[in-house]
């Protein structure tokens, strides 16, 4: 691993001649394989990339100029694959890609991605409330007119961010409906109008597709400032997880609390 740039882990440039020297005084060591982390792939025609590209190649010529030809070279994480050439590169690592999500939600990547990954509960009450109901911790949603509000069972504890209060939606039967005050560990609200269009039990979706209707962790992300592999790695362990081959189901693990 060569730090060219990224700071993480690895071998920074000027360790690499007495690399060279250890390993090749060494008669039970194969060198195998190098690589590096591009810190910067995500923004376009970036000179930190051109630089940590530079560095990397020189590296591998040191290596080549001692004796050492590497069998395996890689760096193209996924903002790399799709913005630069990995022409000398024997393998590759897509990480945030391989969920079907960009590596920058408010940038646009010449790859057509769908996301893997759905996020879905149930409506678990229905209730009417009075013009003026203050709803969830803090009172920060309070019902403009005699309504119906929906309990939801999924929070924080689920892996829905408390940044999504009053700002994020669901999907109920292909509709969206804004979040109804503070995200709480277990449960959100959503307000359903003076009519609702659907009951307790039905399917409620956070992640992913219902009817034509899609919410994208990349959506969820762009709401909290972040990227939606933050927001993928924070699914709880608590949730079911299903995993599904051509629409069938293959794998059911049970979700646990602790």
């Amino acid at each position: 691993n060569i730090d060219s740039g990224m700071g993480r882990l690895g071998l920074l440039p000027d360790q690499i001649d007495e690399f060279i020297s250890q390993i090749s005084q060494s008669t039970n060591l194969i060198f195998d394989g190098i690589f590096t982390h591009m810190s910067r792939a995500d923004d376009p025609e970036t000179d930190p990339v051109k630089k940590q590209l530079t560095l990397f190649n020189h590296v591998i010529d040191k290596l080549s100029t001692a004796g050492i030809k590497p069998k395996r070279i890689h760096f193209g994480n996924s903002a790399t694959l799709m913005r630069y050439s990995i022409d000398n590169c024997t393998h590759v690592r897509p990480g945030i890609a391989l969920y079907g999500l960009l590596p920058d939600p408010s940038q646009t990547f010449p790859l057509d991605l769908r996301p893997v990954v759905s996020l879905k509960g149930s409506v678990v009450k229905m209730k009417e409330v009075e013009k003026g109901t203050e709803i969830s911790y803090g009172g920060h949603y309070t019902t403009k007119e005699k309504t119906w509000i929906a309990t939801i069972n999924l929070g924080y504890g689920q892996g829905i961010p408390r940044y999504l209060s009053n700002r994020g939606f669901v999907l109920i039967g292909s509709k969206r409906y804004r979040i109804a005050g503070n995200v709480t560990m277990d449960y959100i609200m959503v307000d359903a109008g003076v009519k609702p269009e659907f009951k307790t039990g039905d399917e409620v979706v956070a992640i992913g597709y219902q009817g034509t209707e899609h919410i994208s962790p990349d959506e969820i992300a762009q709401i909290g400032g972040t990227i939606g592999y933050e927001v993928i790695c924070n699914l709880s362990n608590s949730i079911d997880r299903f995993y599904l081959l051509n629409g069938s189901i293959v794998l059911h693990n049970s979700g646990y609390i602790f």
